[in-house]
């Protein structure tokens, strides 16, 4: 007999400000529990627009790594 492994689906949503981006994951089911949640200070960002691409793609780096780690623990 075959076992199938299910692979579990995620919704991310990211808030990207002027002073604090932020991240949200929860599973993709009917109560969708939260999973992580982190915050950091904005970089590369002014107005709404990115000003520098490098400094918001680290922002968004961090985050992603905080929040992978909170899930795989």
């Amino acid at each position: 007999m075959k076992t199938m492994s299910v692979m579990q689906q995620h919704i991310a949503v990211i808030d990207f400000g002027s002073s604090t981006a932020r991240i949200l994951i929860v599973e993709d089911t009917e109560c969708a529990k939260v999973l992580a949640f982190e915050s950091e200070k904005s970089e590369g960002i002014n107005h709404g627009v990115i000003i520098d691409l490098d400094k918001a793609s680290e922002t968004i780096r961090v985050l992603l790594s905080r929040v992978k780690n909170k899930i795989d623990q």
